[in-house]
C-alpha cells in the first residue's frame, strides 16, 4: 500500500486482490481500462494517471474523515457519537 502507486495500482493492491471488491460498478463505468468480466473486475491496460476516477469514487478504498469535515464543516474530525453538531433540539 504504498502512497507512491498510481491510482489504478492502488486499486488493485488495496481492493481487487484481495478479494474486497463488491462489483458495485463505479469503477468499471469510470475508468477505460477496466471491465467487467464473469463477476470480478478485469484490468485491460496500465493506466498512466497517478489520482484516476476509479480509485476516488471505489467504496472499499476508505474515506479520508479528517479532510470531508475540514470541508464540509470546517473542523477537524471529532470521534463525538452525534458527530459535527451545531445545536440540539428536541420535538
Amino acid at each position: 500500500m504504498s502512497p507512491q502507486l498510481p491510482g489504478l495500482g492502488r486499486l488493485q493492491t488495496r481492493v481487487l486482490s484481495r478479494g474486497l471488491c463488491s462489483f458495485c460498478g463505479a469503477c468499471t463505468g469510470l475508468c477505460p481500462y477496466l471491465v467487467p468480466f464473469q463477476g470480478r473486475v478485469a484490468v485491460m491496460d496500465s493506466c498512466p494517471l497517478s489520482e484516476s476516477r476509479c480509485s476516488q469514487f471505489c467504496p472499499r478504498m476508505g474515506v479520508d474523515v479528517d479532510l470531508v469535515a475540514s470541508t464540509l464543516f470546517g473542523v477537524a474530525y471529532s470521534d463525538d457519537p452525534l458527530g459535527e453538531t451545531r445545536e440540539v433540539i428536541i420535538a
